[in-house]
């Protein structure tokens, strides 16, 4: 009598199949990580925007109501401790300083040619 013998093991179609499928699933998945990390970046943003205007009211109170000056905004908040160190914004971002010294109000532009499609200076003037 004849032994047979079983093999064991994925044949190459199986091996190619799974590929494809989690070929697939990564493509899928890949654009959502994407997403995730812009819209973790701009409530970063917006997050470290809100502080830095509680710590202008702060330097406007301790101060009697005089506002830090403009070319040495974030160096002011340093130097009474009202901040550890200047911000470091992403690219693209930072502080208007000219809104800031005509309405006394922090207001971020950001351009696009710098920090790419990530928001649009529309949505930065919102904020």
């Amino acid at each position: 009598m004849r032994a047979r013998h079983r093999r064991t093991g994925f044949t190459l179609i199986e091996i190619l199949v799974v590929v494809v499928i989690i070929g697939i699933l990564a493509a899928m998945v890949v654009p959502k990580f994407a997403d995730a990390r812009r819209e973790a970046t701009i409530a970063s943003v917006r997050n470290q925007l809100q502080t830095m205007r509680a710590q202008v009211e702060s330097y406007r109170a301790i101060h009697r109501g005089q506002l830090p000056p403009a070319a040495s905004l974030m160096e002011s908040l340093v130097d009474s401790g009202l901040i550890r160190r200047v911000p470091e914004w992403p690219t693209g971002f930072s502080i208007d300083l000219g809104y800031y010294e005509s309405n006394g109000l922090l207001r971020l532009s950001y351009d696009p040619t710098v920090g790419g499609d990530l928001v649009d200076e529309e949505t930065v003037l919102g904020w």
